[in-house]
């Protein structure tokens, strides 16, 4: 992601997001914040992406916060 922040405790700069789940590249320190899976609009049906997802990275060195977006997506 271009800094590091904290998890859980844990420092790293990068993260994986998966359906409800958010964790580091350890895989040992998750959030789940839901049940429900977030997808693709597309639902396997194309090779095409109907929800693309994009990111911004905002703020000064020491105070980034990064934004992800997801547009056009389903549970």
């Amino acid at each position: 992601m271009g800094f590091d922040f904290s998890i859980l405790g844990n420092q790293t700069n990068s993260l994986i997001i998966g359906g409800g789940e958010l964790s580091d590249t350890t895989l040992n320190n998750i959030i789940i914040a839901t049940a429900a899976d977030l997808s693709d609009r597309a639902n396997n049906t194309s090779n095409n992406s109907l929800s693309p997802i994009s990111y911004q990275i905002d703020g000064e060195a020491g105070k980034e916060i990064c934004k992800i977006e997801w547009k056009n997506a389903g549970f």
